[in-house]
């Protein structure tokens, strides 16, 4: 289909910013069907300006290739983040995929609600939101791509009838059916994408592709705690309406099921945003992450056509004559310029510009913004207090690398293998894939210098611009912890905000802050004009509701609500007025297993919650195929299946079925149901396979799971009282309600792992 290569502008005043470069592959540049896509993709997306949507900057031809050129996004699609969760077979937090799900329905909801310069509806709708089209940076943006088979109103090209464009398992039931789609049928897809993030399970995905579109065009969805018990009823209830069989029941816009997330990621506690899931995504990719800083250093210094050139100054004749026939060089092979010919005037000649139009001083100004964004980030998250991984097994154990942000290459769509990163284990070829790779800079580059001479007259520009732009000068009182959006973009956190360079013409104001209510306003801005804003909110009237608690009488047992301590008495009773929404019910008590359940607390009514404190022992159902006899720690327990409860969770245990004998610790200890097909059993393990895990934090107690396993056990554990781990890399979580952070260690055999 395409390819999407590195690239970057000469002639800047800072090399260090990239773009992206996508475009058709050679034996699809004479499908006129496909071209006429790709030129729909282009000049529909050249429209979209939001934080959550990879921006494009022009639609070109050069020679017979032809071009978009993007925003360069450092990172990985969604579904490198879930490929590796399902290697490490753990689950995204509960925090993260609410913000990227958020972030997505921010970014369609700008595109569903776009008008044209005319003020005419674009009636954008993507049809194709799925994880390979959502990408996630090393500094914590989301945005959402691949515009090509979107349904706008500008369009070219239409789907026949009885055609469906897009991934089977991300269509909505009204797109199999055949109906007239409308922004509704995205909602159902990012729903899709969430209930997918929350389980790192597919939703929708038979047997074969008629299964799969039965499987959505009649959609039967379990709430996603079903799957992940640490799933909140409220994230639930956000999932389910998103989910809706019936267009009508669901969302009406992604705006609605942005405004419930953002309500969500405002009640815990600490908030999630763009410093934690940068963060994150730096430790889980560590060795790409590290790659990519590599990159940039080692590219920053190509400035100019002639270090291109230079650059691809041929090898000695003793290179491999294979290695340079696996090159791929972006000129026709005919036409391309010779060594010491003006590379920009060639280009000049060779390039047409179709739509956009790429504007070098805004794109730097552009980048300088980032790079202040990125340091106020990095700011933001080391004021944060987190807990960090344990130096017993290294600095960051996430070194896992999952994909590949290449030399050339910053990703393929499926099927689509580019010529360059197929080469990079190559050393022989190595020289000429950069050859090859430095030719796409020339294209680029050489194009991008051309354009900014043809169309920078950046004097003329502004002026003509100026003149149909406004600004909005926003004040707001109180001036602290806001969400302050104009035009659907988030133009700051804090007041007073000045937002310039607006089209003349009717934008929306909208104020957030979690404990006022929201302030909208419409203003007409005037060209040339600037429109003060002055908003005081008002404090947000809280509903209350009363919980009644009840629990066992217990010496020594703790009651926590929200995190908090309660004041409790001997009577095992506890009643207390309290904010309505989700509450996070605790407990602890000596030689027990601790409690947490989240409960729903409704405005003017009674909300009654008993407190169970199990036996610290676990419990295992082992069944097996076909039935056979089961002993565990020696003990004969009849024919399989059976029920073996009051197992030690610091001890080794042993299982035997019929002849074959196993070694019995975590994870498998915490699974609750273990089954065999006694055809096909595992290798069994001995006790001198297992290590152990102990773990402490700093900042209170916390939940431990273990590969997504919940234990029944708290920090700390200490060395008297240590967990037994299967020797290998293993994930441990801390969790207390909304609040989680993963840690992998890798456990060796008889030694002892401390998680901190």
């Amino acid at each position: 289909m395409a390819e999407v290569f590195r690239a970057k502008p000469f002639n800047a005043p800072d090399g260090r910013h990239y773009l992206a470069l996508k475009r058709i592959l050679p034996h699809l540049a004479e499908d006129e069907q496909f071209i006429k896509m790709f030129i729909d993709e282009a000049k529909l997306t050249v429209q979209l300006r939001h934080p959550n949507i990879v921006q494009i900057y022009e639609l070109g031809q050069f020679q017979s290739s032809y071009y978009i050129l993007m925003e360069y996004i450092a990172g990985h699609d969604l579904l490198a983040l879930q490929k590796l969760h399902r290697k490490e077979r753990t689950v995204m937090s509960v925090a993260q995929a609410c913000f990227i799900a958020r972030e997505v329905a921010r970014g369609m909801d700008y595109a569903h609600r776009r008008h044209d310069v005319d003020g005419n509806p674009l009636n954008i709708i993507h049809r194709d939101i799925s994880p390979q089209n959502v990408l996630v940076g090393f500094d914590g943006q989301v945005k959402v791509i691949d515009f090509g088979i979107a349904k706008a109103a500008v369009q070219s090209t239409h789907t026949q009838v009885g055609v469906l464009k897009g991934k089977f398992g991300y269509m909505s039931p009204e797109q199999v059916r055949g109906l007239v789609i409308d922004q509704r049928s995205d909602v159902f897809a990012i729903g899709t994408l969430f209930w997918e993030l929350l389980t790192n399970r597919r939703l929708f995905r038979g047997e074969h592709e008629i299964e799969t579109l039965q499987m959505v065009r009649d959609p039967k969805v379990d709430p996603p705690s079903t799957v992940n018990p640490q799933i909140p009823a409220e994230v639930d209830r956000i999932v389910m309406k998103s989910l809706a069989g019936e267009r009508d029941d669901r969302f009406t816009w992604a705006s609605e099921l942005a405004d419930e997330l953002d309500n969500f990621l405002n009640s815990i506690d600490p908030p999630f945003g763009p410093a934690n899931l940068g963060s994150w995504m730096e430790q889980a990719f560590e060795e790409d992450f590290v790659a990519e800083q590599q990159k940039h250093l080692e590219f920053q210094e190509i400035r100019s056509a002639e270090d291109v050139i230079r650059i691809s100054t041929p090898p000695s004749s003793n290179e491999s004559e294979e290695a340079v026939e696996g090159a791929t060089m972006i000129w026709d092979a005919e036409l391309a310029p010779e060594i010491g010919e003006d590379a920009e005037a060639f280009a000049a000649n060779h390039t047409v510009v179709q739509a956009g139009g790429f504007d070098l001083s805004q794109f730097m100004a552009e980048q300088e913004a980032l790079a202040a964004a990125q340091s106020e980030r990095q700011r933001n998250l080391a004021s944060q207090p987190v807990i960090s991984a344990a130096n017993a097994f290294g600095a960051s154990a996430n070194a896992v690398r999952v994909g590949n942000v290449g030399l050339a290459e910053m990703g393929t769509q499926p099927g689509v293998q580019n010529p360059l990163a197929s080469q990079l284990a190559a050393p022989a070829a190595r020289a000429w894939i950069l050859i090859a790779f430095f030719a796409v800079l020339v294209f680029v580059g050489l194009s991008v210098t051309v354009l900014y001479m043809l169309f920078g007259s950046r004097d003329i520009a502004t002026t003509v611009a100026a003149s149909n732009e406004g600004t909005v000068v926003v004040n707001v009182t109180p001036p602290t912890n806001l969400q302050i959006l104009v035009a659907g973009v988030r133009r700051g956190d804090t007041s007073p905000v000045t937002v310039s360079g607006l089209v003349a013409g009717l934008h929306l104001v909208e104020i957030r802050h979690p404990n006022f209510e929201t302030f909208q306003r419409s203003v007409e801005v005037p060209a040339g004009g600037v429109v003060p804003i002055e908003a005081a909110l008002q404090p947000r009237t809280v509903a209350m509701g009363e919980l009644h608690l009840s629990w066992p009488k217990l010496d020594g047992i703790e009651v926590f609500i929200d995190t908090e301590p309660a004041q409790i008495g001997a009577d095992g009773k506890l009643v207390l007025p309290v904010p309505v929404g989700q509450r996070l019910i605790e407990a602890l008590a000596p030689g027990r297993r601790p409690y947490s359940r989240f409960v729903e607390v409704t405005a003017g009514e009674v909300t009654e919650s008993a407190i169970e404190l199990a036996s610290p022992k676990l419990s295992l159902t082992i069944s097996t195929e076909p039935s056979t006899s089961v002993f565990v720690n020696g003990k004969s327990l009849g024919r399989s299946p059976v029920k073996v409860s009051g197992l030690d969770p610091t001890q080794i245990h042993t299982l035997k079925l019929g002849r074959w004998q196993t070694a019995l610790g975590f994870p498998d200890l915490g699974k609750g149901t273990l089954h065999y097909v006694l055809a096909e059993l595992p290798l069994p393990k001995k006790a001198t396979d297992y290590g152990w895990i102990t773990a402490s934090t700093t900042q209170g107690w916390f939940h431990v799971e273990i590969n997504g396993i919940a234990i029944g056990r708290i920090t700390p554990i200490t060395s008297a009282d240590r967990l037994p781990v299967a020797e290998g890399n293993h994930t441990v979580t801390f969790r207390r309600g909304n609040q989680s952070r993963d840690f992998k260690a890798d456990v060796e055999a008889g030694l002892t792992v401390l998680v901190k």
